[in-house]
């Protein structure tokens, strides 16, 4: 018994186990779709018997009539006779010569016979062949006596995971914002600049910075500073108008021709940058017990004094976020960090705790491994979060960007 291909053909081609590893490309390229479980209980000696069952024209002509569609279904598919042979199952020839061929309208490598044969069956139908065979044979001893059940997912939960553990179920829903019946932040009466500026560093502190600048300066020189009060508060307006109007060089503040009467008549030159270059805000050259370890130690009376005039601001329920930002820093410092995509990337990092009008309530330095988040079970960004929320009254809204947002944070924050 003999079968061939393109039966209508002038001169056809016998079916042989080459011509068929030919056609089917010897299974190096395939566009073979996921398949149904039900699609693996072909049983190898019934393939070609359910392909020629099935339709033979399946999306190649979506559109056809319902006359087209009847006398395809009525289409009887005979028994198929298996050979004695061991190798791949090949289709009867009653099967392939049983119906004539169409009009030859094309040529013989495009036409479509219209008969129920080999070649009449599409690509797919030919390449899923192979891979059902094949699968079955691998799966033949460990699907005996069960039937696999699958689940049909959609696209975006195929992914998931089937491990034992929690798995979580992601949803896309709308979001609809709460109502806040939040009460309107009071209006307070608007001070003079330095009233506010006295609320972060008042005399005292001014006094204490400059007493520790005149020891500093006496134990490094062997000779007094005496540096007054007076002349520390005219420093830091200095700094801050310089931070305002930025020179490239500081001596130009008082250069000829670049001159900056506002910087120049309060303070001269040389004498700006002796108490710039002695300042300090404690009074030993080693740190206490206490700060041992702090890398900061130096300056942390100054961050304890900011932190305390912030801590007495007032708190009412309402919108609040936390974030970070980089204190610019160029100099020589452990802390000092570069953060990509920053205004300022070179600098020291600092999570801060604001208003929704942008006013500062709290903050707290990176300082690495050594940064005090309390409880740091959730990792940095949720410590960050629960750190600085503390102080923020029950019943308020906390806006943060994702490099805080964890599930577990939600959790911990919705609990």
């Amino acid at each position: 018994m003999a079968a061939f291909f393109n039966p209508g053909a002038t001169a056809r081609i016998p079916i042989t186990d080459d011509v068929i590893l030919e056609q089917l490309m010897n299974g190096n390229l395939s566009e073979i779709e996921d398949f149904d479980d039900d699609d693996l209980e072909f049983e190898p000696n019934t393939l070609f018997d359910q392909l020629a069952c099935e339709n033979l024209f399946d999306g190649d002509n979506p559109n056809a009539d319902e006359e087209t569609s009847h006398q395809i279904s009525e289409l009887k598919c005979p028994p198929v006779v298996q050979p004695p042979s061991t190798s791949t199952p090949q289709p009867p020839t009653s099967i392939m010569t049983q119906h004539p061929p169409p009009p030859r309208t094309q040529s013989p490598s495009t036409m479509q016979p219209s008969c129920p044969s080999l070649s009449s069956t599409s690509r797919r139908y030919r390449e899923r062949s192979v891979y059902l065979s094949s699968e079955r044979s691998r799966s033949t001893t460990s699907t005996r006596g069960r039937k696999s059940v699958s689940t049909p997912c959609s696209q975006g939960n195929r992914s998931a995971s089937t491990s034992s553990g929690r798995k979580r179920i992601w949803k896309q829903v709308p979001f609809v914002d709460k109502l806040h019946n939040y009460l309107p932040l009071p209006k307070k009466v608007v001070r003079r600049p330095i009233d506010y500026f006295r609320d972060y560093i008042d005399n005292e502190f001014i006094e204490r910075i400059s007493h520790c600048t005149n020891l500093y300066y006496l134990r490094t020189t062997g000779r007094e500073l005496k540096s007054t009060s007076s002349e520390i508060a005219k420093l830091l307006a200095i700094q801050i108008i310089m931070g305002c109007v930025p020179y490239p060089r500081l001596p130009m503040y008082w250069r000829a021709g670049t001159r900056l009467e506002i910087v120049s008549g309060l303070i001269s030159r040389d004498r700006f940058f002796t108490l710039r270059n002695s300042l300090h805000v404690v009074d030993s050259d080693s740190p206490s017990a206490s700060e041992t370890g702090n890398p900061l130690w130096k300056v942390q009376p100054m961050i304890n004094q900011i932190k305390g005039a912030c801590s007495k601001l007032e708190r009412v329920p309402g919108f609040y976020s936390i974030d970070e930002q980089m204190i610019p820093f160029t100099g020589r410092c452990q802390l000092r960090q570069v953060v990509k995509n920053k205004p300022r990337p070179v600098g020291i990092k600092n999570f801060v705790l604001t208003t929704s009008e942008g006013l500062m309530l709290d903050f707290e330095l990176y300082r690495g491994a050594r940064t005090m988040f309390g409880d740091t079970n959730l990792g940095l960004g949720p410590s960050v979060i629960l750190h600085l929320a503390k102080s923020i009254p029950p019943g308020s809204c906390v806006y943060h960007d994702r490099y805080f947002t964890t599930v577990p944070l939600i959790e911990e924050l919705t609990s």
